[in-house]
């Protein structure tokens, strides 16, 4: 468990330290996929990109006062963007 909640980065930061393979400080190529503006605040804070996916507790108004640019209705739709990268 990190020290503190969302939406203080501590919960990315402790989830990226456990990662053996991680040898890098948080960095806008790492995603942090959240369905509340809780969420996106927690990935903003952390330096990583926030990516918010309106298929879950959150909702899209949530975020007017967010800069959040990686919003996607439906899991399917980023599954379909991350074939992209495959």
């Amino acid at each position: 468990f990190a020290d503190y909640d969302k939406p203080h980065p501590a919960p990315i930061l402790k989830a990226l330290e456990a990662i053996d393979s991680y040898s890098q400080q948080p960095c806008q190529t790492i995603w942090y996929v959240g369905d509340t503006a809780e969420d996106m605040i927690c990935a903003q804070n952390a330096n990583v990109t926030p990516v918010f996916i309106g298929h879950g507790f959150g909702h899209e108004d949530d975020l007017k006062d967010l800069d959040v640019i990686n919003r996607f209705t439906t899991w399917t739709d980023l599954c379909e963007l991350m074939q992209v990268f495959d």
